[in-house]
């Protein structure tokens, strides 16, 4: 069974990764709340399933792909710790 993979910040880099794991039998979450309007059509067209919140997608994802400039890193990490727990999932 192919991983899901959680991409945040799925805009004008994300949605085209996604897409290429979409066509390579992946399932592809993410989050678009807050999101423009221009990056929800792109990431729907992409296939993109929206989760409706990070701790959603962090939640199903397999694993977690963040694909956004580096002046967003450091706020979009600090989101993600307050969803993931020291332990490794099972």
């Amino acid at each position: 069974m192919n991983k899901t993979i959680g991409i945040l910040m799925p805009g004008d880099m994300g949605h085209g990764c996604g897409k290429a794991f979409i066509d390579n039998d992946f399932k592809v979450v993410s989050c678009l709340n807050g999101r423009s309007d221009r990056t929800r059509k792109l990431s729907h067209a992409a296939g993109i399933i929206d989760l409706k919140t990070i701790e959603n997608v962090i939640k199903s994802a397999d694993i977690i792909l963040s694909i956004l400039p580096p002046e967003s890193a450091l706020k979009q990490s600090k989101i993600c710790l307050l969803y993931t727990s020291p332990s490794p999932r099972d």
